[in-house]
């Protein structure tokens, strides 16, 4: 019988190894690139790229307790490439007698809110800016957050009292981050920058005081030939669209009581991407921009940790509630599209214990793909809960900041602009 046995498992390896065979035998072949000696495309029609520099309207002068609002202009006939889109100034301190330190690595923590306008439409509309800016800052690669710092502040590095310094960074914008260039003929950008309501709220200091001058933004520009550019001229004449896809984000707050809450979101859209939700508390010297605030402290205490779930119509997100730090964490990589690649974030342990909590919720089907989150336009009412599952309590007046995240398409027409959400 063990004969017989052995000469069955022989026959059904010899089929498996058939099967094999077979499959490796059907696949295409393809000339590998070391062995194809044809010359890669060109893009002829390009005929010119030049850098330019877009400066605000109005005055030159901005302050949080002066003029708080700057806005840009961008527009000509040539093509925009958003990915080179980056804002300048010059910082001065005006406090006459002390230094005062950025309480984050780049510009980003002085602003408010960012509006981008396309042909008078809306197209972003961010508040808490600087604190959205810096929550994903704060999670890239280390080496990301240096480059991004020799632009910035630097470490962050003090200003000292009555001097200056040039910095600059790129607006976290979906329009601006997508890979299409932007017509600007037919769509021109406005870019507007709305200031925090006190220095300090970016500054560190006895009494910081800051005004921001020579702001600029700086961008290419791309020429095309004539016949590729009226190709588009006629497309838009013929009441054809240019569709652009991109995510982008809109932001709340919510004071609460105390760490045991619910949170109803009310903002419908047609496809949800992900959801991120935050704490922040106005502890001593601490400021919302860059305080992500979790009761633990930093040491691990599992009698502090937290849990969650969120909640959209009758669909759970996940379907048993987050139970610890850990579990928040590995959420969080998911909705990045980080879980299983090797980028990794710019966070510790004991850092995301402290003051870098961020609880991520994908809400799409197919994980980094668009067009595939969910649909809230039904009237579906997102629930967001916390609640301790020891004995965790909130230090000083708490606040849970969300941020959705979601698909848009921006439709470029010859008569104007329309925005899909």
């Amino acid at each position: 019988s063990c004969l017989v046995g052995s000469e069955m498992c022989i026959r059904d390896s010899s089929k498996v190894e058939q099967t094999m065979e077979s499959h490796a035998q059907s696949v295409e072949d393809n000339l590998i690139d070391s062995l194809s000696f044809k010359l890669r495309p060109g893009a002829s029609y390009v005929t010119d790229r030049k850098s330019v520099s877009y400066f605000p309207q109005g005055g030159n002068q901005y302050s949080p307790a002066g003029v708080k609002v700057m806005k840009i202009m961008l527009n000509g006939s040539d093509w925009l490439d958003p990915s080179t889109c980056t804002i300048f100034m010059n910082v001065k301190n005006d406090d006459g007698g002390a230094d005062m330190t950025p309480r984050v690595a780049g510009p980003w923590g002085m602003f408010r809110r960012f509006r981008l306008l396309c042909g008078g439409q809306i197209v972003e509309d961010i508040d808490q800016y600087g604190r959205l800016h810096e929550m994903f800052h704060m999670m890239k690669p280390s080496e990301k957050r240096e480059n991004d710092s020799i632009e910035g502040f630097g470490a962050p590095d003090i200003i000292e009292a009555t001097k200056e310094r040039v910095v600059c960074f790129t607006p976290m914008s979906g329009l601006l981050s997508q890979e299409k260039y932007l017509p600007i003929r037919y769509a021109p950008l406005t870019l507007e920058l709305e200031l925090v309501s006190s220095a300090d709220e970016a500054f560190s200091g006895t009494a910081p005081a800051f005004t921001l001058s020579d702001v600029q933004l700086k961008a290419d520009l791309v020429t095309l030939d004539n016949s590729l550019d009226n190709e588009y001229s006629s497309h838009l004449l013929e009441g054809k669209a240019l569709p652009i896809h991109f995510s982008t984000f809109t932001t709340a707050s919510q004071v609460i009581a105390d760490l045991n809450v619910t949170v109803n979101v009310s903002r419908a859209l047609t496809r949800l991407k992900s959801v991120y939700v935050s704490l922040s508390t106005d502890s001593a010297g601490v400021k919302e921009v860059d305080n992500f605030y979790h009761p633990m402290g930093g040491a691990y205490d599992k009698t502090k940790e937290l849990s969650f779930e969120m909640q959209i119509g009758s669909k759970k997100y996940p379907e048993y509630p987050i139970q610890s730090a850990s579990e928040s964490f590995y959420q969080l990589r998911k909705s990045l599209g980080v879980h299983d690649v090797n980028a990794q974030m710019s966070l510790t342990a004991t850092q995301y214990r402290n003051n870098k909590f961020v609880i991520g919720i994908d809400t799409e089907k197919v994980l980094g793909t668009g067009f595939s989150g969910y649909n809230s336009n039904s009237g579906d009412l997102t629930v967001l809960r916390l609640k301790p599952l020891g004995n965790a309590v909130k230090q000083g007046n708490c606040k849970m900041h969300y941020a959705l995240h979601y698909d848009s398409i921006l439709n470029i027409l010859d008569s104007g602009c329309s925005v899909l959400e």
